[in-house]
């Protein structure tokens, strides 16, 4: 059976600017993802709508990122980190739509692909940041866990 790659954690891989720019993304996105959680559960689309898109507007490669930026972190991160992330901040703005057309079930489902989006590539490429992540399943332990 082939053995699939693991990916390897990126942090040691950007330069110091591209640490900080996504630092300041990530929190931003934190404090994002909470406000949006309170508009879910009190029913304000005004400041979900706002919040997603204010998620996708941060997208990290519309940044005013120099060439040199942008090259830095084409070299530090694989392919699959960038797609993973554009296709993050696509979701945020199809939470965004859905929140303007008051569609609660959309708002709820594009939420929790954001949420398992944000899983998904910390334990991917930041898991040095994320150790829970890494915790792997005693040998003999019955199968469980998550799907992909």
């Amino acid at each position: 059976a082939a053995e699939k790659r693991e990916p390897k954690p990126i942090t040691a891989k950007l330069t110091p600017k591209l640490h900080q720019l996504l630092t300041d993304e990530m929190r931003a996105i934190r404090e994002a993802m909470a406000r949006i959680l309170d508009g879910l559960g009190n029913g304000d689309n005004v400041l979900v709508a706002r919040m997603a898109e204010q998620i996708y507007d941060s997208f990290v490669m519309r940044q005013g990122l120099t060439d040199k930026d942008r090259k830095d972190l084409e070299k530090a991160v694989p392919p699959e980190f960038l797609d993973l992330d554009h296709e993050f901040h696509v979701t945020a703005m199809k939470l965004s739509i859905a929140s303007v057309n008051r569609d609660r079930d959309l708002q709820y489902f594009y939420f929790g692909k954001l949420v398992a989006a944000c899983a998904t590539c910390h334990s991917q490429y930041v898991s040095d940041k994320f150790p829970a992540f890494t915790q792997r399943q005693p040998p003999g332990a019955p199968a469980g866990g998550h799907s992909h």
